[in-house]
């Protein structure tokens, strides 16, 4: 089950969605622990859950970048 490997492009696309999300988490947590929100902890819990998947994948991505540009250098 092989996908195709993301360009570098794609890769820093899903980089820059990643640090909005991260913003909106920061948003969350700070009016989670400064205004005692429930709902904004919440979110803020289920925003670390995404993240840690988010950031997952994105390694993933660049360890196939990486894999793949060696291989072509080994061939080419």
């Amino acid at each position: 089950m092989s996908e195709a490997v993301k360009t570098p492009e794609e890769i820093l696309a899903s980089w820059a969605d990643l640090r909005v999300s991260l913003e909106e988490l920061d948003k969350d947590l700070t009016k989670n622990l400064t205004k005692g929100n429930v709902a904004a902890g919440r979110r803020a819990r289920a925003g670390f859950r995404d993240l840690k998947k988010a950031v997952t994948s994105l390694m993933k991505d660049m360890v196939a970048l990486e894999k793949a540009t060696e291989a072509s250098e080994e061939k080419g």
